[in-house]
């Protein structure tokens, strides 16, 4: 009989036995209002996490972004991130980043940008009440809008992340 690592791995209840591979489909869309001077952000959910402590051991998301709204310029510049709580102002930061951190967005070309960003350090999301869900955050340079109102911005892509829920 081998040992190590493959035995380990076979038995239940081990370390690596519970792991789950997520792979979504996005097809949302974002709504920017402009804050001010400084920049516009928005967020939407686009998944629920399972309950429990979640052991995230990386994250991937490959997002195209589509306007067609006049108020932002056609080389619109940001960032998004997804996080296991909603964006509240025009900064990025703790669990706004916790799933992929702050990633850079354009310049677009036709107001189309595309990014890809990932998280490769593991991540731990105590989401014992239930209560955490994926939210994508998009925040977009102030200078890049043309009046001071809002902006529709699609969102497509994949985000992939692999897990296991090691608490409840």
């Amino acid at each position: 009989m081998s040992k190590g690592l493959t035995k380990s791995l076979s038995r239940s209840g081990v370390v690596g036995s519970g792991y789950s591979r997520v792979s979504m489909k996005i097809n949302t869309t974002v709504t920017v209002a402009a804050a001010g001077a400084l920049a516009a952000f928005g967020t939407v959910v686009i998944g629920d996490l399972p309950k429990g402590l979640i052991c995230i051991n990386g994250a991937t998301a490959k997002l195209t972004f589509t306007t067609a709204d006049t108020d932002l310029t056609t080389t619109w510049n940001g960032d998004f991130s997804i996080g296991s709580a909603p964006n509240a102002d025009v900064t990025l930061s703790l669990l706004e980043i916790d799933i992929i951190p702050s990633t850079s967005v354009g310049p677009a070309t036709a107001r189309v940008a595309t990014a890809r960003g990932t998280q490769p350090a593991i991540v731990y999301v105590d989401n014992a009440d239930d209560s955490s869900e994926l939210n994508l955050q998009l925040l977009v340079d102030a200078a890049d809008f043309t009046d001071a109102g809002s902006a529709i911005v699609a969102v497509t892509g994949t985000v992939d992340f692999f897990y296991a829920v090691i608490g409840a």
